[in-house]
């Protein structure tokens, strides 16, 4: 097994997709937020609440490209 070496550059990435969605007033708290992206980039989307909370988000396509974002976040996600 190959161990991933930390990418700066890919952790920028990550945090400008987190903070489309991220609860604004604790990132920590749950996800419910509605986004405009492309099929294309949803997917990384998904990585980065991953990365950033450990939670699985929900991700519901609505109409005109906007799509549904829930996740329970990184306090529930750990157990807190």
């Amino acid at each position: 097994m190959k161990t991933r070496l930390y990418d700066p550059k890919e952790h920028e990435e990550r945090l400008r997709l987190f903070d489309l969605v991220a609860n604004k007033q604790n990132w920590k708290c749950h996800i419910n937020a509605t986004v405009v992206m492309t099929d294309n980039e949803i997917p990384a989307l998904g990585d980065a609440i991953i990365y950033f909370t450990g939670s699985v988000p929900i991700m519901t396509k609505l109409d005109g490209g906007r799509w549904l974002i829930r996740a329970d976040g990184y306090y529930i996600a750990i157990g807190a």
